[in-house]
């Protein structure tokens, strides 16, 4: 399984994007409700105690026991769809081949130490971004109380220097985002490990950081438009029971409810949520991973960086590629 590939226009991309979905549709819809079925049932079950919790508690926090595991449940359906999307991933780029793998066999892969690595590279992502940005924030409450009995001067100064950095954290955080955003997609694609990923998606981003901007942004909220007019009727249909028993009451009481009245309310709305975040989550791997394949195929062409029957990167931007139709 040997192909080299040539720089794809945006239409190239969108092309070989709408291909790759439809030959790949079946099996990654398989891969995605394996991985996602347990744990959205999990966190349909945390959601509905935890928004039950909200209610019965009324004036109170809710209760640890109903928290703590919501915010499992939710990390725990995160790390699942970062599974999937390893899985979705692999399939997609053999298939960029032209080699068609099962959804066993990429499931199979996924656990055959890339998971390992995918979630390194997502903590290590993690500890960068979130580990640098507390850091910062606690010197400047360090800071903050150092000045409490300062002079109008020298908070002034202070504040010169944190305006500044708070409106320039966005921006740097988008570019990281960027930088890294093929990250996960080297590990599923290439088996490279965490910090190799990191640096894979780093380089093949160096210098055209505003083309992947734009092409990512442009497919993404083309994919959530789509994504959302078929999720639609899906996400109404997981919240028919709480609109239902809403208004038939509503009807009853003349139109005012009192707030004793509507409290079980959350609880059916938590199972529903989590029917919701399960359906949306689905859907966008069907989508996201594939053109993400596709970006990360152009963008090593435009850096020349081909495999070789070796398996060893080659630098030889002679050799021509047509994508696999």
């Amino acid at each position: 399984m040997t192909s080299t590939f040539a720089p794809m226009t945006l239409g190239d991309i969108f092309e070989s994007t709408i291909t790759m979905i439809g030959k790949t549709f079946a099996r990654n819809i398989l891969v995605a409700v394996t991985f996602l079925t347990i744990p959205a049932v999990i966190m349909s079950f945390a959601a509905r105690n935890f928004y039950g919790a909200l209610t019965a508690a009324s004036t109170t926090a809710p209760s640890f026991y109903t928290l703590i595991p919501f915010i499992l449940s939710t990390i725990l359906l995160e790390v699942a769809a970062l599974l999937a999307e390893i899985a979705i991933s692999y399939i997609t780029a053999n298939e960029m081949h032209s080699h068609r793998v099962s959804f066993k066999e990429a499931i199979s892969d996924t656990f055959q130490g890339k998971w390992i690595s995918g979630l390194g590279q997502a903590f290590l992502k993690y500890v960068v971004v979130f580990g640098s940005l507390s850091g910062i924030t606690l010197i400047f409450i360090l800071l903050d109380g150092e000045t409490k009995g300062a002079s109008s001067i020298t908070k002034g100064i202070l504040m010169l220097f944190q305006v500044p950095f708070f409106l320039l954290l966005m921006p740097a955080l988008l570019f990281l985002f960027y930088r890294w955003l093929f990250s996960l997609t080297a590990v599923a694609v290439d088996g490279l490990d965490s910090v190799e990923a990191l640096k894979k998606s780093w380089e093949i981003v160096d210098g055209y950081w505003w083309r992947t901007f734009g092409i990512f942004l442009l497919l993404t909220i083309i994919a959530q438009f789509a994504i959302s007019i078929i999720s639609l009727p899906l996400t109404f249909g997981s919240m028919w029971t709480v609109y239902r028993d809403y208004y038939t009451m509503l009807g009853k009481a003349g139109g005012s409810i009192g707030a004793g009245a509507i409290n079980h309310y959350p609880v059916s709305m938590g199972s529903g949520i989590g029917v919701q975040t399960a359906i949306g989550s689905i859907l966008s791997l069907l989508v996201s991973p594939v053109f993400i394949v596709v970006m990360y195929f152009d963008l090593r062409a435009r850096h020349y960086d081909y495999p070789s029957s070796s398996g060893e990167v080659e630098q030889t931007p002679d050799e021509p590629f047509i994508p696999a139709n």
